[in-house]
């Protein structure tokens, strides 16, 4: 019985191989990580995987200019983004803080405008909306995630300095009826299943040879006497008999 279990659970193990994972990281902080792109044309790559994926910063107008972030992100393939949103450490300096979003590896729209068209969201959020999510509300044209591909992202603040926090949360498609596994882990599993197919006839085959051996002296014994009543021959003879 352990061994059947035992064997049950590397089954399972060789399963999850296939099996993708959601996880929780911090793409970027700019408290660590130093201060993301301030250009367009050339935003930060940011890593964001099957889950959440959090981008920590500071915009806002400084003594030189205007502090605006951008970087970009790769959705996988298969995975969607399903929501942007507001983290606990935002701390807008004004009434609202912007956002927006352009398809591709770079931001192309400028400052002032030119070129809004291409943007795929765009949106005000302020304080009051932290732990809400804001795609739903800054996504242009059909309601919905976004799907898989390349975006570039940009924050700006005109007033003084702003604290944002951002979740971009990646879910990954519905899994098949069938976890995809390597094609290492299909012969494993192969392997595992003969194991266990082999195991339960051993069992089963013991355990009917232990029932034969409980009643088959008996049997032997009733029919060897109704042998001996057919045939005279084998009946023992009376002491003295011819």
């Amino acid at each position: 019985m352990r061994i059947s279990i035992v064997l049950q659970c590397l089954v399972a193990s060789v399963f999850s191989l296939g099996v993708a994972t959601a996880h929780a990281a911090t793409s970027w902080d700019e408290g660590q990580s130093g201060d993301l792109s301030n250009d367009g044309l050339s935003p930060t790559a940011l890593v964001m995987g099957i889950g959440s994926n959090l981008v920590l910063g500071t915009t806002g107008a400084t003594g030189s200019g205007i502090d605006r972030d951008y970087f970009k992100f790769t959705v996988p393939a298969g995975a969607t983004l399903t929501a942007i949103t507001l983290l606990g450490n935002t701390a807008v300096a004004g009434n609202v803080s912007f956002i927006a979003l352009q398809g591709g590896t770079q931001l192309t729209v400028t400052p002032t405008g030119g070129g809004v068209e291409q943007l795929l969201a765009l949106g005000h959020y302020g304080n009051d909306q932290v732990g809400s999510n804001l795609l739903p509300a800054i996504k242009l044209g059909a309601p919905g995630p976004l799907p898989s591909g390349t975006y570039s992202v940009w924050v700006q603040e005109t007033g003084g300095r702003a604290d944002y926090g951002f979740d971009f949360v990646l879910s990954a498609p519905t899994p098949a009826a069938v976890p995809s596994l390597p094609g290492r882990g299909w012969l494993l599993l192969g392997f595992l299943l003969a194991i266990i197919a082999w195991f339960q006839a051993a069992r089963s085959t013991a355990a009917r040879r232990a029932q034969q051996d409980a009643w088959l002296p008996s049997n032997e014994r009733q029919g060897n006497a109704a042998l001996a009543h057919r045939n005279p021959v084998l009946k023992p003879r009376p002491a003295g008999g011819a």
